[in-house]
């Protein structure tokens, strides 16, 4: 198997959202920080989550979530920096990261009801996870579809 194009297990950040993501103009790099949820899992799995976190957190809108044009322009840059075959940027590439979109949703889906009952934040977490339990349940028939 080759991890390259996400379908083999990795180690991800998991909560790949802007505000993890810090760009230093100074030295022109990039570092990640908030690192409590990285594990092993699927590379679209964090690529999706990062499109999805397009939205924001509160007051989302997940319709900001990019088109496969969008995509592939994002998955150009991603597949040259890791020197890993653009050709395998399609469509079908696409779909597959709107798959895990699915799962991403059930998960942070899953968190907040968890976060509900433990965190002391003041924060309406149940809310919100049926606001992702509604879009999982949007795309979950993508999930059973062939290719």
């Amino acid at each position: 198997p080759n991890p390259k194009y996400g379908k083999d297990l990795v180690l991800c950040h998991n909560d790949l959202l802007v505000k993890n993501i810090v760009y230093n103009n100074k030295n022109q790099t990039i570092s990640f920080i908030d690192f409590e949820f990285t594990h092993l899992n699927y590379a679209l799995f964090d690529i999706a989550n990062h499109f999805i976190e397009y939205a924001g957190v509160e007051n989302a809108d997940f319709s900001i979530y990019p088109s496969y044009d969008e995509q592939k322009r994002w998955l150009k840059i991603y597949f040259q920096t890791r020197q890993f075959d653009q050709q395998r940027i399609n469509d079908d590439l696409c779909r597959l990261i709107r798959k895990f979109s699915a799962l991403v949703h059930l998960a942070w889906g899953l968190e907040a009801l968890v976060q509900g009952k433990l965190s002391s934040i003041d924060f309406d977490y149940v809310n919100y996870a049926k606001m992702r339990f509604n879009c999982y349940q949007n795309l979950r028939s993508l999930l059973f579809e062939n290719a």
